[in-house]
């Protein structure tokens, strides 16, 4: 299965978005607090997955981190509808969602994600 890494600058908001995604069965590889921390939990992880973030970081943006991730991975922003011009071009990977959201809206999103591409590339030539 993809890696998913959870990132808010608000370690509270992170674990809430963690736990719900592990109460609906996923396995949350990383949480992080800010741009940099993400980009190193997302070298940690290879071979794919999905970063669920907030529009921007202390160190960075959202759309910034974006431009930074291997292609493998897609980006999740959640934010209010006020706040989703997080300084990117619309680009194939990046996604967002409105807050305020409900956790199953949340919980489909993220499955719809992680079915977009194959863990690796071993997954696209079996036979």
């Amino acid at each position: 299965m993809r890696s998913i890494i959870v990132a808010f600058p608000d370690i509270i908001h992170a674990n809430k978005i963690r736990d719900v995604l592990l109460q609906s069965g996923y396995t949350v590889r990383g949480t992080a607090t800010s741009g940099s921390m993400t980009l190193v939990q997302v070298t940690s992880n290879p071979g794919g997955g999905l970063v669920i973030c907030g529009p921007l970081f202390p160190d960075m943006s959202a759309g910034h981190i974006q431009t930074l991730l291997p292609e493998d991975y897609d980006m999740l922003v959640l934010a209010s509808s006020g706040a989703m011009n997080i300084g990117y071009e619309p680009r194939d990977g990046l996604y967002t969602l409105a807050l305020p959201l409900r956790s199953k809206d949340l919980v489909a999103s993220v499955q719809m994600l992680l079915d977009t591409k194959p863990q690796s590339f071993s997954d696209l030539i079996r036979i």
